[in-house]
């Protein structure tokens, strides 16, 4: 039988969660031993956890990247103006 990453994917859950059957564990430890780098990378990845907290950090780091780039817009605007020249009367 031919055991993919999504199949392990699928199982991981009910894996980590202590779950499965003693044949599912079998099956995705003898997949997780001929390719360790999937199992690592699955098992830091965690199913249980609320992305609320992701969601509030990439909220605020987006409106402190659109300050920055206004703040930069505008001083480069500021910049970039030529001051006209001032009629001191005399030719």
């Amino acid at each position: 039988m031919n055991v993919t990453h999504d199949v392990v994917s699928d199982l991981w859950p009910l894996y980590a969660s202590g779950e499965a059957s003693a044949d599912t564990r079998a099956l995705v430890d003898t997949f997780l031993a001929g390719d360790p780098a999937f199992g690592r990378i699955v098992s830091d990845t965690s199913f249980d956890v609320s992305p609320r907290a992701f969601i509030a950090t990439a909220t605020i780091a987006l409106a402190f990247w659109i300050a920055f780039f206004v703040g930069l817009w505008r001083v480069r605007a500021r910049i970039l103006v030529v001051a006209p020249k001032r009629n001191t009367g005399t030719r």
